[in-house]
């Protein structure tokens, strides 16, 4: 059986120098093959086997939440997440604060930490009413007033010195000035980088220690997707240490499977 590109086996190559510091998958990039959860509603990666027959895979749980809110010491988030508030469920506490569903909540919360855009929400939740998702966002701002205050900081520090908010470990990514198709200059998208470098900087930052972690213990490394990692094999994470691996604790929970998930 030739299931992709006519291979029976497909291998990528990593890079480590995004822009932002994430890793990226190239020729063949296996972090683009959709999942059961993706957007497209078509799930490709079920048809990739482990040899051993179990896949093992690690995620960090709400990363770029969590690192939200280690930034901006909001103290809503951080009952949640620290106390427990809620029985842990952070999207189950913003939809009390914000008096909708919890599935609408959880793409709120997503949508935060990359520059809480309204028509990219309005996208999410498949409605065309932007001002609607403007609401629920504004919402969120007042609900989680403390994360509020560092997003407007971040935006804010972008547009005045060109470059992002440090990182976890003290980076600080180019926001380069953008211009629209009329030439003028777009600081919104500036802002969102702003609030979102950041984030998901610290986010590589942790997924490249944790990848040097995993192959310290000699760990049969199959794939890594952004905050994933998947090895060939029923294997034991050294979960202790992959949780520890910043100044924030991010949860790092484990799944088996027979298929790529």
């Amino acid at each position: 059986m030739k299931a992709v590109r006519e291979k029976e086996r497909i291998y990528t190559s990593y890079g480590l120098d995004t822009e932002v510091g994430r890793t990226k998958s190239s020729d063949f990039n296996m972090q683009n093959i959709p999942a059961k959860s993706s957007k497209t509603g078509v799930d490709v990666r079920h048809i990739m086997l482990p040899d051993s027959g179990t896949f093992s895979t690690g995620d960090y749980s709400q990363e770029h939440l969590r690192i939200l809110m280690h930034f901006s010491g909001d103290t809503e988030m951080s009952q949640v997440y620290e106390e427990g508030k809620d029985g842990g469920d952070i999207h189950l506490s913003t939809a009390k604060k914000i008096n909708k569903p919890r599935p609408i909540a959880k793409q709120v919360n997503y949508i935060i930490p990359y520059g809480h855009d309204a028509r990219v929400l309005a996208q999410k939740l498949r409605t065309k009413d932007i001002k609607w998702c403007s609401q629920l966002i504004d919402d969120w701002m007042d609900s989680y007033r403390d994360a509020a205050a560092w997003i407007l900081e971040a935006e804010r520090y972008g547009l005045r010195n060109g470059k992002a908010l440090p990182t976890l470990f003290g980076r600080q990514i180019s926001v380069p000035e953008e211009f629209n198709k009329w030439g003028r200059l777009n600081e919104d998208a500036m802002k969102r980088k702003a609030v979102n470098y950041p984030i998901i900087g610290s986010e590589g930052e942790v997924m490249k220690r944790a990848l040097i972690i995993c192959s310290n213990y000699k760990l049969p490394l199959a794939v890594q997707v952004h905050d994933s990692i998947t090895c060939d094999g029923d294997i034991t994470f050294p979960i202790e240490v992959l949780e520890h691996v910043a100044p924030v604790t991010f949860p790092f929970e484990v799944d088996k499977s027979e298929r790529w998930q």
